[in-house]
């Protein structure tokens, strides 16, 4: 993702979900802490940092975050707990992992934003936690919902009007929800307000021998090539 968009940011920002899956949780955070403007933090960065009981966790990601919590660094364990919660403005933005009312509450549909479209208090936000890249566009009128590039397309673009409020989710890097298993980001040009959501392939294999390699469950890895 990093050489995908090499000399198309000024920038980076992060939604959360530093750590959580993958087993290279210093690798990240370290690339994370040295090249970000500015993160909030996510529910798996509290659970992998213990701020919060793992007990609240299913199964699988209660293993994710144990190996994780052991595996860490701990200066990367202290800046995970110290990161803040969302949401944060920037640059006339709203930085947030979850929604404007609690960072942990998903947002997977149109009802969901119209449950929140009469908080916003911006024109951009940019949120993550469902692990699914797509838009939101908040009219008066109505919620419109938008997903990212089809499978035979690597970019799709936006221009983001002043008419409405617009919720953006990049979508994941490493593991991603949405049936497409390409790693997600997004490119935001603050001047002529053009949004670019992306995917691109990466190696998947080499992901999940490493997940296999740590000892976590073999469905950690499988879910990797499925995008689910």
């Amino acid at each position: 993702m990093v050489e995908a968009a090499k000399g198309r940011y000024a920038q980076v920002i992060c939604c959360g979900d530093v750590v959580g899956y993958g087993v290279d949780p210093n690798r990240v955070s370290e690339w994370v802490r040295a090249n970000t403007a500015l993160i909030v933090r996510g529910n798996h960065d509290k659970f992998c940092s213990g701020i919060e009981p793992i007990r609240n966790l299913s199964p699988l990601a209660a293993a994710a975050a144990v190996w994780t919590l052991r595996n860490l660094s701990p200066q990367n364990k202290a800046w995970l707990q110290q990161l803040p919660k969302g949401p944060v403005d920037f640059d006339e933005m709203r930085i947030l992992h979850g929604s404007v009312r609690d960072e942990d509450e998903y947002i997977f549909d149109a009802e969901d934003a119209r449950e929140v479209a009469g908080q916003l208090g911006a024109n951009v936000l940019f949120f993550g936690h469902t692990h699914r890249q797509g838009i939101f566009y908040c009219h008066r009128n109505g919620i419109r919902q938008g997903g990212g590039p089809p499978e035979k397309q690597t970019e799709l673009q936006f221009e983001v009007d002043d008419t409405a409020s617009w919720l953006i989710n990049a979508g994941s890097v490493g593991q991603p929800r949405d049936e497409d298993p390409r790693a997600a980001y997004a490119l935001f040009d603050t001047v002529s307000r053009n949004l670019t959501l992306c995917r691109v392939a990466y190696d998947i294999a080499g992901a999940q021998a490493k997940i296999r390699a740590a000892g976590l469950p073999a469905k950690l890895a499988d879910r990797l090539k499925l995008g689910a």
